[in-house]
């Protein structure tokens, strides 16, 4: 007899109600039925592995099984790097081949089997109208209104969108005449109006207004706590195995509700740690295995996904959260650059999923997009110190942490300098730097959870290792910073963590010059509130 075998969380690809845990696709998504009845064109637009196949692949199995109309989804995945225009349309008229072909419907596979598609290529102006052309046979020969999905719609190239589009846009404005598509959505990692933006500034063709052909936006959400505990409840419902509620609460404070983030911790814990026992409650405890097993093995999601850190835009947006600043961003920062303003490499940002906006301000969009971020960015910084830093500080109990500041603090003060030479987010430095040493220090046997922000002048990192935390606030000392202000900031987060010893970083506003005066270490004793006469311990440290 063949085992029991449950289904899985699904990490690659679209989900498969058959094989995996799954929530209704479609309630992601409440607006989609109005759009289909009004015949609207859209943009559908979320980061990458958020579920947006999935979902668009149940509402071509929904549109199609209601009867009214056809749906037909055809992924433009393949024409990525493709930059001739003639290879372009013929690739694009070879998918919505494939799609026929590939299809549920019979009405729509026939289309391809009792078609004469060479004749049609034959005709003296489909070099010019390729997709316009297939669009209008297909829909000849079939008897109800043909909705079309193009799926990785991100993959094709800019200046591409001049000979796309207005094909669309001329099938739209005849469509009430001619056989065409009644309805198309666009399915893609960043904003219409990125791609349109870019190519109206590169061309100067008279048909820019052909680029504008969506009347809606829609944003496929992350999950939220709840649809994090009903996803996870599928399995405790198939297996008797329950996820505590402390596990579903670790798993959304990790993730952020990422879908695949959601997927990958569930994964991680039920195959790789428990070796699929379906027997042990799932805790908090597990899901942070999970996390730190992710992070430290990593994988080809979370590698693209730190490459658009090159893209200067980005560099634009990290960089002033990752940077420890003593005043606000100023206009001058916020103007127009890269060919974008500050507000729209903002929305970027949010787009490819690396930040979220919170309480009028951006963060890192979760605490593991965080630590994965500044990982990614002081790689190099990590290799270039020596290897006897690590497990140095830790005896298997606690963490030396007074020793491991003051080391740090010698360090940062000979060589800071030229291991700033080889960094590209330089205004990032001093939080780069120090997440550098404390990382190689503990070498994965502690975690370090890193809190930022664009619009505040500090970050905390917080260490925790054998069930003990350690709370470190960074910030840049100058004129405007009141160190009264610091001390009450840094005791409100050390009362949340129920420590008591916390360490205070100022880093001189010239950090990029040394100077002994600069190099302090002050202990300041506190009471916890005026009601308890038990004390706080707060180290300042000069930098």
């Amino acid at each position: 007899m063949t085992a029991f075998q449950p289904k899985k969380f699904n990490i690659y690809g679209p989900c498969d109600p058959l094989k995996h845990y799954a929530l209704p696709p479609l309630k992601r998504l409440p607006e989609f039925e109005d759009l289909v009845n009004s015949f609207d064109y859209f943009t559908l637009v979320a980061p990458r592995n958020s579920g947006k196949t999935t979902t668009i692949l149940a509402a071509v199995d929904q549109i199609n099984e209601y009867g009214e109309h056809y749906a037909l989804r055809c992924s433009l995945k393949r024409l990525q790097k493709i930059m001739d225009k003639d290879e372009a349309m013929s690739r694009i008229v070879g998918e919505l081949e494939a799609a026929l072909a590939l299809s549920k419907v019979g009405a729509l596979r026939k289309v391809v089997t009792h078609n004469s598609w060479g004749d049609l290529k034959a005709k003296p102006d489909f070099n010019d109208y390729p997709v316009r052309l297939i669009l209008n046979n297909i829909c000849r020969f079939i008897y109800k209104d043909l909705v079309v999905f193009f799926d990785d719609f991100d993959c094709l190239e800019e200046r591409l969108l001049l000979y796309f589009f207005p094909q669309l846009r001329d099938g739209l404005t005849k469509r009430d005449r001619v056989s065409f598509p009644r309805f198309f959505g666009f399915i893609t990692v960043r904003d219409m109006g990125d791609f349109t933006a870019n190519v109206r500034k590169k061309s100067n063709s008279w048909d820019k207004f052909a680029l504008f052909i969506c009347s809606e936006y829609l944003i496929l959400a992350n999950f939220t706590l709840e649809e994090v505990r009903a996803l996870y409840s599928q399995h405790t419902e198939a297996t008797g195995q329950v996820f505590l509620e402390e596990a579903v609460q670790r798993a959304y404070y990790w993730s952020g509700g990422q879908p695949r983030l959601v997927n990958a911790l569930a994964r991680e814990v039920l195959q790789k740690i428990l070796r699929k026992d379906y027997g042990p409650p799932i805790t908090a405890a597990l899901i942070d295995e999970a996390t730190h097993n992710l992070r430290k093995r990593g994988d080809i999601h979370f590698d693209s996904l730190l490459d658009c850190l090159s893209e200067p835009g980005v560099k634009r947006i990290i960089e002033p959260i990752l940077e420890i600043r003593s005043e606000d961003l100023g206009w001058s920062d916020r103007d127009i650059r890269y060919g974008r303003s500050f507000d729209e490499d903002c929305y970027y940002c949010q787009e490819l999923g690396l930040i979220k906006e919170d309480h009028l301000s951006y963060q890192p969009a979760n605490p593991f997009y965080a630590s994965l971020i500044s990982r990614y960015l002081n790689s190099g910084l990590r290799k270039w110190l020596p290897n006897g830093l690590v497990g140095q500080w830790m005896n298997g109990e606690s963490i030396d942490m007074n020793g491991l500041v003051k080391a740090f603090q010698r360090f940062w003060a000979q060589n800071s300098e030229d291991y700033l030479k080889g960094v590209k987010y330089q205004k990032a430095f001093p939080h780069l730097f120090l997440t550098a040493f404390f990382q190689k220090v503990v070498n994965w046997e502690a975690e370090i959870i890193e809190e930022c922000d664009l619009e505040l002048d500090y970050s905390y990192l917080v260490v925790q290792y054998a069930q003990k935390s350690y709370v470190l606030r960074l910030e840049i000392k100058s004129d405007k910073t009141s160190l009264a202000n610091s001390l009450e900031q840094i005791k409100e987060r050390m009362n949340g963590l129920l420590v008591k010893e916390g360490w205070l970083l100022e880093f001189d506003r010239d950090w990029k010059n040394y100077w002994p005066e600069k190099i302090t270490w002050e202990t300041i004793t506190q009471k916890i509130s005026e009601n308890q006469s038990e004390d706080l311990t707060i180290h300042v440290v000069g930098l």
